[in-house]
């Protein structure tokens, strides 16, 4: 199906600063209840780790500094960018947070929270092949869109989605385990569960990539 997102205009990693300025001029800061922000998340995709502590510790001591990103939808918030932070402050109790409020289409939205998953300082390997497979899956891009609009090769986009035909519990234990999507792609190689399952605990045990 042919699609329109964002009108085809060539986004890289170092462009999607248009996005983001296009989404300021649209959008208004507001502090909003917490209980009023809803995201659906992934089947067994939460943020309980360390990280989330040390970001929960200094939202309590600081604030919640870098607002979050949400579309209005009727009587509530849909969250765009922000789950870690939104986890976070309700792990601190916050009744209200600091949010933008805009009016950015779903391709907008789904490229925004892309790029923010890949601009962490340690990405989620996880996050971005489901970013990516939103892309592809619900927005109609083509696995060539999805490279230039991420700056990604079209084998690396591949690469990506292929991860998610494991299981969901096999990759939430690869990325809890600090593994990486290399191991991802190794463990495809491997067709019986089983083996597959021995071959993580091997490489979580002795945190190494596969030869």
């Amino acid at each position: 199906m042919a699609v329109n997102p964002l009108d085809r205009e060539v986004l890289t990693v170092f462009t999607l600063k248009k996005v983001f300025r296009g989404l300021f001029r649209r959008r208004r800061l507001r502090s909003v209840p917490i209980n009023s922000i809803v995201f659906e998340a992934p089947p067994d995709l939460h943020p309980g780790d360390s990280g989330l502590m040390a970001l929960a510790a200094s939202i309590s001591r600081d604030g919640l500094l870098n607002p979050l990103i949400v579309r209005k939808r009727g009587s509530t918030y849909q969250l765009v960018c922000g789950r870690r932070r939104l986890e976070a402050a309700k792990m601190c109790g916050l009744g209200r947070v600091p949010c933008y409020i805009t009016g950015a289409g779903d391709a907008e939205c789904a490229v925004i929270r892309l790029a923010e998953n890949m601009h962490r300082r340690e990405p989620d390997f996880l996050e971005i092949a489901l970013g990516l497979r939103e892309l592809v899956a619900e927005q109609g891009f083509s696995i060539e869109e999805a490279a230039v609009y991420t700056g990604l090769t079209t084998a690396q986009v591949t690469n990506k989605l292929r991860t998610l035909t494991l299981p969901m519990h096999i990759l939430t234990a690869i990325r809890d385990s600090g593994l990486t999507e290399r191991h991802a792609l190794a463990l495809l190689r491997i067709s019986r569960d089983e083996v597959r399952e021995a071959a993580l605990c091997e490489m979580a045990y002795l945190d190494m990539g596969p030869e």
